[in-house]
This record gives C-alpha cells, sequence and structure tokens, in this order.
C-alpha cells in the first residue's frame, strides 16, 4: 500500500498543519444545527479529502465519494441528488463527497443548488476543490468553508521522521531536510518522494534525478530550445507527479527573476510563469503539455 493511503490520517489530531482549525471543524460538525453542506479547498494533496472523510465518520455516516472529473454532467448531479433522498442502512447519517467539485458542469452545478440549500436531515455534501473560484457564485454561497495549505517546512520534517520511523528506516538528518525542501509543503508528495527513497535503497540521488530533469527541461523553456528537445525532456518526466512539475518550474522562473536584470532571460522566465500560472488540477499531463507548448509558442 503507497504510504500516502497507509498513514492517511483517520482522526483530527493525526492531521498535520492547523490543530485549532480542525478541532473547530470537529465541534462545529457536531454542533446541535451544524451546516450539512461544507467546501473545503486548497492545494493539490493537502488533506481536504482526508478532512472531509474525518469529519464523515465522526457523525456516524455512511459515505459515498464522487469524482467530479468523471461525473460532472447533469444526469450525474441528477443521480447524486436521487441518493441524497435515502437514508442509509446501519449508519446515523450520509454523507457525499465530491471530489474535484471544480470540474462539474454549470448545469451540473445548478442541478446540486436546491439539494445544497435544503438537504434532507440526515445528509452531508462535503465538496473539495483546489479552484474554488470555478464554481459558481450561488454555490460557493450555500457552503460553510474551510481552506486549507502546504504544511511548514518543519511539520513535513516531522511527518517524514515519523513515517520513517515507523518504517523501520532512519532517515539522516540532511536527506530529511533535503526531500522536505523538495515538496514545496505537499505531504502527500512528500511520502510519496519518501517511499521512492526507501524503495531504492536510501539513495537521495534516486529522487534528485528527477529533480535535475525538470530544471533541465525549466533551462530549455528559458533558452527556448528546440521543440524535439523539449519534447523529449518532458517525455523523460511521464512518470512524475505534473503538478510538482509545475511547482518546480515556476520556482525556477521566479529565481531568475530575482537573480537577473532586465534580459530576454527573466522575460521569458516571466511569460513561462504565465503559462504555468493555474494549477493542474483537472487533467495533469494534458494541462502540463499545454503549458509547455504554450511557454514554447509565447513570442
Amino acid at each position: 500500500m503507497a504510504f500516502a493511503n497507509k498513514y492517511r490520517p483517520v482522526t483530527v489530531d493525526q492531521m498535520m498543519g492547523d490543530k485549532h482549525l480542525f478541532k473547530s471543524c470537529l465541534k462545529t460538525i457536531k454542533a446541535k444545527e451544524p451546516p450539512h453542506t461544507w467546501l473545503i479547498h486548497g492545494p493539490r494533496g493537502c488533506g481536504k479529502t482526508t478532512l472531509a472523510r474525518i469529519l464523515a465518520n465522526s457523525i456516524d455516516c455512511e459515505i459515498l465519494e464522487v469524482n467530479g472529473a468523471d461525473k460532472r454532467n447533469i444526469d450525474d448531479a441528477r443521480s447524486v441528488a436521487e441518493l441524497s433522498r435515502y437514508r442509509p442502512l446501519g449508519k446515523e447519517n450520509l454523507a457525499i463527497i465530491i471530489d474535484e467539485v471544480h470540474c462539474l458542469s454549470k448545469y451540473a452545478q445548478s442541478t446540486l443548488l436546491k439539494p445544497l440549500e435544503e438537504p434532507t436531515s440526515f445528509c452531508f455534501y462535503f465538496l473539495c476543490t483546489t479552484d474554488p473560484q470555478e464554481l459558481l457564485k450561488t454555490t460557493r454561497s450555500r457552503c460553510y468553508q474551510v481552506q486549507l495549505g502546504f504544511l511548514q517546512s518543519d511539520q513535513i520534517s516531522q511527518l517524514l521522521k515519523d513515517v520513517s520511523t515507523a518504517e523501520g528506516c532512519t532517515l539522516p538528518q540532511k536527506d530529511l531536510i533535503e526531500i522536505a525542501n523538495m515538496v514545496d509543503g505537499c505531504p502527500r508528495e512528500a511520502l510519496t518522494k519518501l517511499e521512492e527513497y526507501i524503495g531504492n535503497d536510501g539513495h537521495i540521488s534516486s529522487i534528485k534525478d528527477s529533480e535535475t530533469e525538470v530544471i533541465e527541461l525549466c533551462r530549455a523553456l528559458v533558452k527556448k530550445a528546440s521543440w524535439g528537445k523539449v519534447v523529449s525532456l518532458v517525455q523523460n518526466l511521464s512518470k512524475e507527479d505534473p503538478e510538482g512539475i509545475r511547482r518546480m518550474v515556476m520556482r525556477y522562473c521566479a529565481s531568475c527573476i530575482k537573480n537577473e536584470t532586465v534580459s530576454d532571460s527573466s522575460y521569458r522566465a516571466r511569460m513561462i510563469m504565465e503559462c504555468f500560472r493555474d494549477p493542474f488540477f483537472n487533467d495533469p499531463k494534458e494541462q502540463l503539455a499545454m503549458a509547455v507548448f504554450d511557454a514554447m509558442n509565447d513570442s
């Protein structure tokens, strides 16, 4: 089992980040008259769906999870609305978690407005998204909103230390810090990197190789290398997380701007950042390819 699933928190006490926020959410959902429609938003891999599951389990819910990227049309929304009418067997409440909810079509979102505003007494909706601004304003206005963020570097380091200890592996402090610095505060990515590190007998170079390839891609984009070379570099990164690549490109370009005076390189870096600005939340690989294409064709 992947570390990200094996060590997924199951209580708010196990969640890393804003403990006060998590406990406040738990208190709110257990109130006498709790909100039945929640909007949990934040960057990829920061625990949105995990928090939704924890809150749902805390009030004895049968959990139905829907992937908004796959079930995005009006008929899918009607099916969800219909399911919300029936009390679950053996559980006190029903929780409907819609992940990537921003992917729902506008018509699908409109279909859910009434159920979101007037859910049955036993039904709770948890809408999870990286991009709340893509939701209808009327959808957002019906929700109790919770915003999550990335972890601090010391929190990522502690997570890596705890999981490596549980796996019977001791990370040298320099490797622990290096992995923590690679992931920009994303706990899911940190656990993926740790799993790769342990699987390669503790060789940090196995992780750094992919980072080196991303830097090569960045240099090729800034220098506007041949299309063939850029395509080859992207293909070499086919197993890497596109969102992780996007963040590294943004960091590299920001560094170029900071360290360069006004020049062609700093101008190119700004153009590339525009192409890579939005998170890859829907079809990550396609969005990476499009961002690269746009960056290469930007004058």
